[in-house]
C-alpha cells in the first residue's frame, strides 16, 4: 500500500488548496486513483476540463478571488473532513495566510498533514525584472502587489504554521532548474514564461501608449540575455533552463485532541 505522511492513500480524502489544477491535483489523481480528491484554487473552466480527465473533484474556486484568499470560502467544507491538505506554492498568493491556515487546521483531521511548499527565490523575478530594466531603460522598481519570496525569511513559515495549531513535524530546502524550452527550440512559451510577473505591466505601456512595442522590445531583451548567457543557459541536453529556484518543503500534523480540547500522545 503506498503511504504519504504516514497516511494510507487508499481511499483518503486530500484537499489541493490554491494551485493550479493541473499541478498538482491531476499528478495526485492519476497517482492516487482511490483517493478522493478536491481541489480549491483554480478557475472553473480549467478545473471542468481537469475532473472530466481525472475524476477528481474540482471546487472551482479561483485563486484570485479574495475570499478564498483569506480562508472564508473554505467554510464549506467540514470539520475534521481530510487526511492531507497539498498547497503547493499557493499561501504567498493570500491575501490573510494566517487565517487560511487557521482553516487548513479546522478542517484536517486529528492526525491529518498539511504538505506546503513555498518559495526562498525565483528565478524568473530576476529574469522579468532584468526585461524590464532593458525595456524601460531604467531601473525597474517591481509593485509591492506579489511578493514570491515572502516565507524565505528563517521560520516565518514555520511560525505561521505553528500559530494555527498545527505541529511541524518536517522543513527542509530545496533547488530545480526552470525548464523553457527543449531540443535548443526558443518557442513562444518560453518567452512568456519568462515575461509572466510582467506582463500585465507590457500590456499597460502598451495601452497607454508609454510604450507601444512593449511586447516586442521585451522579446528582443529576452533573445539578448540568451546570446549573453544571462541567468538562462542551454544544458547538454538542449534545454533552456534558468537557475536557482529554491523552495521549502513544510509538513506539519493536526495534533489529536480530546473532548476538551486538551492534547494528548497518540502512537
Amino acid at each position: 500500500t503506498v503511504k504519504a505522511g504516514g497516511h494510507d492513500l487508499k481511499m483518503v480524502s486530500i484537499l489541493d488548496l490554491g494551485s493550479h489544477p493541473r499541478e498538482p491535483t491531476s499528478l495526485i489523481a492519476d497517482a492516487f486513483p482511490d483517493a478522493r480528491i478536491h481541489s480549491a484554487g483554480c478557475a472553473s473552466e480549467l478545473c471542468l476540463e481537469e475532473e472530466t480527465k481525472t475524476g477528481a473533484i474540482f471546487q472551482g474556486l479561483d485563486i484570485a478571488d479574495s475570499s478564498l484568499s483569506k480562508g472564508r470560502k473554505l467554510s464549506s467544507f467540514q470539520d475534521a473532513s481530510e487526511d492531507i491538505i497539498t498547497c503547493i506554492f499557493g499561501i504567498n498568493y493570500f491575501v490573510d495566510p494566517e487565517s487560511v491556515l487557521k482553516e487548513v487546521h479546522r478542517i484536517l483531521k486529528p492526525g491529518g498533514s498539511l504538505i506546503a511548499t513555498t518559495w526562498d527565490s525565483v528565478s524568473i523575478e530576476r529574469i522579468s525584472n532584468h526585461i524590464m530594466n532593458l525595456v524601460l531603460g531604467a531601473d525597474y522598481i517591481p509593485p509591492e502587489t506579489l511578493n514570491l519570496s515572502e516565507f524565505s525569511s528563517p521560520h516565518k513559515l514555520e511560525r505561521l504554521v505553528e500559530y494555527s495549531g498545527l505541529d511541524v513535524m518536517h522543513s527542509t530546502h530545496h533547488e530545480f532548474p526552470f525548464i523553457l524550452s527543449q531540443d535548443g527550440v526558443v518557442n513562444k512559451d518560453a518567452f512568456n514564461a519568462a515575461v509572466f510577473p510582467v506582463r500585465h505591466i507590457l500590456k499597460s505601456l502598451e495601452e497607454s501608449g508609454s510604450n507601444p512595442n512593449a511586447t516586442a522590445d521585451a522579446h528582443g531583451a529576452f533573445h539578448q540575455m540568451i546570446q549573453n548567457g544571462e541567468f538562462l543557459s542551454f544544458d547538454k541536453h538542449g534545454s533552456l533552463i534558468t537557475m536557482p529556484n529554491r523552495f521549502k518543503l513544510l509538513i506539519a500534523r493536526r495534533l489529536f485532541e480530546n473532548g476538551d480540547g486538551i492534547l494528548f500522545e497518540h502512537d
